[in-house]
Parts: C-alpha cells; structure tokens; sequence
C-alpha cells in the first residue's frame, strides 16, 4: 500500500520530485502486473486467495477468511498459484517483475539513477562554462572600465586646461581694451 501511495504522490500538477519521470510509469506498470497476475491452475487470481486492489487508490486489500477457505479446500491450488520464485507461479512473476525494476545494468531504478546522474554532471559542466565566460566578461569589462577611466582622466585635464587657457585670453582682452 506505501508503494501505490508513494507513486500516487509522485503524480499530477501537485506530484513530487519525480513527477513526469518515466520510472514512476514503469514501477505503476510493474505493481499493475503483479496485480493482474493469472495463475493456470485451480486457484486463477489474487482475489482467490483473499487479495484484492482497489481500484482507485491502488490499495491492497487483504481478506485471510478468503485464504483460509481456499487453502482448506484446496491447498495444493494455493501452492501451484503462489509457486516459487525460480520455478513459476506468482513468486516467480514477482521476482521477474523486482530483476526489472531494480537488477544493477538494466534495471529501471539504475538506469533512472544513471540518467539523472548524466544530467547533473552535464548541468554542472555548463555551469561551469558559463562562469568561465562570465569571469572573462568581467575582466573584459573591468579593462574597459580602466581605459575609460583613464580617458575621462584625460578629458578633465584638458577642460580644465582649456578653461584656463579661456580665462587667460578673455583677461587679456579685457585690460588690451581698457588699457
């Protein structure tokens, strides 16, 4: 039941961190396999030994009356339903169901993990590409910076050079036309 809860949190506008992923798709398809299990023999479904799934809420539901009546009248049934996990039955399709989902190369969770992995190394290298630009940037503009600095330097130096030089000659002018 915390698992079909897990992923149902993990679903919709108000889903978690994984929601979208395609893992949440492939554990939900699993548990539904394992849900809609057929067995050959006497005993078919779930439901014949007393388990059942909600529909909605994906809820597992457990009715030991119903195991018990069926295991009374026909427990070699309920063994054949149940088998084992290297020979058959629902054990076994459990067990194929657990090597999909979490076997170490092929596995859904493994390579979900691998994939994320690959994205954050990825991010963080054009994370660190864009710093090196934006440090050269910065540089960059920090020379420019300087020049301009140096060049407004200048410009003042000749204003007020030239102001002086204004001032002199208008001064001149003044005692040439009083004198």
């Amino acid at each position: 039941n915390s698992a079909s809860q897990a992923l149902a949190a993990q679903r919709g506008q108000t889903g978690g961190a994984l929601s979208g992923q395609g893992v949440i798709n492939t554990l939900s398809q699993s548990l539904q396999s394992l849900t809609n299990y057929s067995g050959a023999g006497s005993v078919r479904s779930m439901s014949d030994i007393g388990l059942s799934f909600d529909k909605t809420t994906g809820a597992l539901d457990f009715d030991p009356t119903v195991l018990s009546s069926t295991a009374a009248s026909n427990l070699s049934g309920v063994t054949s339903f149940l088998g084992s996990a290297g020979t058959g039955g629902f054990l076994k399709s459990a067990t194929n169901a657990l090597t999909a989902i979490l076997d170490p190369t092929s596995g859904a969770i493994p390579t979900e993990l691998n994939s994320v992995s690959t994205g954050i190394t990825n991010d963080n290298n054009q994370i660190s590409q864009a710093q090196v630009r934006v440090t050269q940037l910065q540089s960059s503009l920090t020379t420019q910076m300087e020049s301009a600095d140096v060049l407004i330097a200048s410009l003042q130096q000749q204003n007020s050079y030239m102001t002086s030089l204004y001032s002199a000659m208008t001064a001149s002018q003044n005692q040439t036309a009083l004198g």
